[in-house]
């Protein structure tokens, strides 16, 4: 691998960890505190992001009867009139790794207080899942450096070339194999 695929390969895996770290700590809160960040476009479409325990979940809702748009964050949900369509349970469609998906319809009140009907659909992703495919780049980091350090420590234990691993016990000078001149090499024991 050549010194820019290495800092490449170290820049992915600390990206990972610091998703890692956001995705731990959001899972931990998830736990204590339910967020929510909700946006309405001008196209009347509703769009919530929710984390419940150990979730997180997307619910896009068409026909929002409302007519404010941007976007809100609310850490205590309020309970009464306003519906939140990510807190209600999934019992249609379950994919693999425990993805949820469900479609649905609800009444709510415009604001001027007419019943409304929307349609949504809600998709709930285990945090869990997330943490697995990060986790993968820093373990396997982990198991090189490993691998390597007792790589070392065996070849210099048996007086063997660093970079090769040519035994250099009968040849005092340099390495046959590869050429690395012996006075660089660490001594091993004789």
């Amino acid at each position: 691998m050549t010194n820019m695929g290495r800092r490449l390969w170290r820049i992915a895996v600390g990206v990972a960890v610091m998703l890692w770290i956001g995705v731990f700590s959001l899972l931990i809160r998830s736990y204590f505190s339910m967020d929510m960040l909700s946006a309405t476009t001008a196209g009347r479409r509703h769009l919530e992001l929710l984390t419940i325990p150990g979730q997180i979940r997307l619910t896009t809702v068409s026909n929002w009867p409302m007519e404010s748009e941007g976007v809100r964050y609310r850490v205590k949900v309020p309970s009464g009139q306003f519906v939140i369509f990510g807190q209600r349970p999934i019992y249609q469609k379950w994919y693999f790794l425990a993805i949820g998906v469900t479609d649905g319809s609800a009444r709510i009140s415009d604001d001027a207080g007419k019943p409304i009907t929307v349609t949504f659909r809600t998709i709930a992703i285990p945090l869990e899942f997330l943490l697995l495919p990060l986790t993968i780049a820093p373990v396997w980091l982990i198991w090189q450096a490993r691998r390597r350090r007792l790589l070392r420590t065996y070849r210099l234990a048996h007086c063997l070339c660093l970079t090769c691993g040519y035994d250099l016990r009968a040849s005092p000078g340099q390495c046959p194999e590869c050429g690395v001149q012996r006075h660089l090499l660490p001594q091993g024991p004789k």
